[in-house]
């Protein structure tokens, strides 16, 4: 229906890889990036399976030819164009597409008023989302296309362009929800009047400086916003947490890798009662953990490369007695050893009866604290790079409802499969230093029987024997000892030896016996002819 004018890239093929200390390296590092990503709010604009592709041509121009077929440019709703050498669209392009409601255009080196010329008219169509990421867009480009946006647009992102100031003013009348601001330089925004539609507002590394409420005329610009993500910018948190803060909805606040003008403090946070979801990574300016006396609806927090060393004092063994309802907490890279089992115990308390996620890499732990296995409601738990060479305290009667277990690059050595915990099936043991002998056999029968293909994979590049030394450096798909290896005593030599064993009994007990009646017959000769001579004496 379309001449075909791009290339899909949306799979890749990375092929094996060469187990060495670099590639080990370099997985664990692709997996706290993996993690790290996983605590973001999604990015809106992520086009679906059923979006036409334009990610690479042959011309700088992208024009009414490019989409042959009247039947499929009637019906189309979705275009994504990335990364191709796009100078120039057509003037008024996208308003042909009468039923479009998502357009993507990112990475292009757009010229001029190529990108206002082209959605000229687009509110004919039934754009709902709508994303200009990377082409070159200016404050003064975006404020031509203000009369161009379509009422139904819901999604507008303008990450990644050249605007240093933004008016508010048009979004009342688009109805906008999720404004992406993300990745501009040093961004302005002008508010003169309320916005009711708009939920999220994402502001990271745009050079913004956050240090007001979003007061128009003492009435709430934002009155219904829901999402904040504003990571890598200046912050002035004692300007905007105090009462009347325009922030009461505020659900979900992003504050990771924030430079703060003021350490936060034990109070911090007091004023977003409504908070359910805060993250706080890399954070350098913190005197003390928040208290959270006021955010008891918090279910989400994030602690992760935290650069305070977080010691057990009496305060800080009490951080968490307010979230009570608390599901998912992420400490990655805090120096936990400096605890003892008993502090662990009373800090993780608190949130016993409600954690589902609970992610602990790097945080120097030596064994599992015991407090884990009452954690029942626990779905996730993450443990990578720490020293725990077992998890003593959990079974297979523990944890029942464990689905998710990591353990990678630890000192774990052998598996007994008794120990863990039924509904485990997503169990990580990678980079581990395995002593490759027969009591391994039963953890690499478990994983046959269960059928858990991502671990059976996994043994040809993530898992290798560090022990016994005919085996080291080895993978764990190579380790197949024989059974006679593994089972020295079979049944028909167990029965040879209990058979050689009751003929040597039989054998000395016989001979025995007979030693017995000839040592009796003997003395009975000897007494009987002693007295034969007495008589004859007589």
């Amino acid at each position: 229906m379309f001449r075909e004018v791009f290339v899909d890239y949306t799979s890749h093929n990375l092929g094996m890889m060469v187990p060495t200390p670099y590639s080990i390296a370099i997985s664990f590092l692709i997996l706290g990036i993996v993690n790290a990503a996983t605590t973001s709010a999604k990015l809106p604009c992520e086009p679906n399976a059923n979006c036409l592709k334009i990610t690479k041509t042959k011309t700088q121009n992208l024009t009414e030819e490019d989409f042959r077929g009247s039947s499929a440019r009637k019906n189309l709703k979705c275009i994504y164009v990335n990364g191709g050498k796009i100078h120039f669209i057509q003037e008024e392009l996208f308003s042909k597409f009468l039923n479009l409601s998502n357009l993507y255009l990112k990475n292009l080196p757009l010229e001029g008023e190529t990108i206002k010329k082209s959605l000229v008219n687009s509110n004919k169509t039934k754009l709902t989302h709508l994303c200009l990421e990377n082409v070159g867009l200016t404050a003064s480009l975006v404020e031509g296309l203000y009369p161009h946006l379509p009422i139904n647009l819901k999604i507008f992102s303008l990450r990644n362009n050249s605007i240093t100031s933004l008016s508010m003013d048009y979004i009342p009348n688009a109805n906008i929800e999720i404004l992406d601001l993300s990745y501009n330089r040093n961004l302005t925004l002008l508010i003169s009047r309320t916005s009711p539609s708009l939920k999220q507002l994402l502001l990271s590394y745009s050079g913004f400086e956050w240090n007001s409420v979003f007061n128009v005329h003492d009435t709430c610009a934002f009155p219904n916003l829901t999402n904040l993500e504003i990571k890598g910018i200046k912050v002035n948190l004692s300007a905007v947490d105090k009462q009347n803060n325009c922030f009461d909805r505020i659900a979900v606040l992003q504050l990771s890798s924030c430079d703060f003008v003021n350490p936060i403090e034990r109070g911090s946070f007091s004023f977003f009662s409504t908070l359910k979801s805060l993250y706080l990574n890399k954070i350098s300016n913190l005197n003390h953990l928040p208290t959270f006396k006021k955010t008891t609806k918090l279910v989400q927090l994030n602690l992760n490369d935290v650069k305070y060393t977080f010691q057990p004092t009496l305060e800080n063994v009490n951080s968490f007695m307010n979230l009570r309802k608390l599901e998912r907490l992420h400490m990655q890279r805090w120096k936990l050893n400096l605890w003892n089992s008993s502090q662990l115990d009373n800090l993780f308390r608190p949130i016993v009866k409600t954690i589902e996620n609970l992610d602990l890499t790097s945080t120097g732990l030596t064994n599992i604290p015991c407090i884990v296995r009452k954690m029942k409601e626990l779905k996730t738990l993450i443990l990578g790079n720490n020293s725990i060479s077992s998890w003593d305290g959990i079974s297979e009667e523990t944890n029942d409802k464990l689905k998710k277990f990591w353990l990678p690059f630890n000192l774990i050595e052998s598996v007994d499969p008794r120990v863990i915990p039924r509904n485990v099936l997503d169990f990580n043991l990678s980079g581990n230093p395995f002593r490759c002998t027969c009591d391994l056999m039963p953890y690499k029968n478990w994983a046959l029987e269960k059928k858990i293909t991502k671990i059976i994979q996994d043994w040809q590049t993530h898992y290798h024997c560090a022990e016994p030394l005919y085996w080291k450096s080895k993978s764990l798909s190579e380790f197949r000892p024989k059974k006679t290896d593994c089972q020295p005593f079979n049944d028909y030599v167990i029965t040879a030896l209990v058979l050689c064993c009751l003929m040597i009994v039989t054998v000395v007990a016989t001979a025995v016996s007979k030693h017995l009646k000839r040592r009796c017959q003997r003395r009975t000769s000897q007494y009987d002819g002693s007295c034969e001579r007495q008589k004859l004496l007589s």
